[in-house]
């Protein structure tokens, strides 16, 4: 696009990855990153920033630049069924983005009770939706199989099925493939299940060659 046209815009949600998780802010205990650090490097990076040290909450919250005790969501919203959840009525950065075509991949994990995982990105104003109900060692598989980062079960913009492979790689690979199908300027939501819980060791074929994870 034009100078003058809406900039194209990423938004990536680690799942409980602390800043020291990352060498690139200088922490050298931090796991390389490669390619996240280049997206650092070429982005925006804030250096005076807090978040909610919980998953849903910090979503929530990015979402829609609201603190938790108005969403309502201060905690990890469970997909077997709470009260909690983030409210239809919230306006989410898809939504105040008229101008962006926009996605969400990956967890989603804000959806209450009488909200349909399912549909809720949509809902919430995304025009396309690749996303997990919640943590993936939850039994929320509709065929009742084991779940985890290698099997687990998604919405495909409201379409349930079951998927093998390995998530992290799945999400990023749906998240170029809507880059590359939605039309400019677009907004993209990336939350990638790692590194929250279960602590699966990744396939060699994503490590870097000192042996960090990529």
């Amino acid at each position: 696009p034009g100078a003058s046209s809406p900039p194209i815009l990423l938004g990536l949600l680690p799942d409980d990855v602390g800043r020291d998780a990352r060498s690139f802010w200088g922490d050298r205990r931090g796991a390389v990153a490669p390619n996240l650090a280049a997206l650092a490097e070429a982005g925006v990076r804030f250096r005076r920033a807090w978040a909610t040290p919980v998953c849903s909450s910090t979503r929530a919250a990015l979402l829609t630049g609201r603190h938790a005790h108005r969403t309502g969501v201060g905690t990890g919203v469970s997909v077997a069924g709470v009260e909690y959840g983030l409210p239809g009525d919230e306006l989410t950065l898809a939504a105040r983005l008229p101008d962006h075509a926009s996605f969400a991949v990956g967890k989603w994990h804000l959806s209450r009770r009488e909200q349909d995982w399912t549909t809720d990105a949509l809902d919430q104003g995304f025009d396309r939706a690749i996303v997990t109900a919640g943590n993936l060692n939850e039994g929320n598989a509709v065929d009742g199989g084991e779940l985890g980062y290698f099997s687990w079960e998604e919405s495909a913009d409201g379409e349930v099925r079951r998927r093998e492979g390995y998530i992290t790689s799945a999400v990023v690979d749906d998240a170029v493939a809507l880059a590359r199908e939605l039309p400019e300027p677009w907004f993209g939501y990336v939350a990638l299940p790692a590194g929250h819980l279960p602590f699966p060791v990744p396939p060699p074929a994503l490590a870097v060659p000192d042996g960090d994870d990529a």
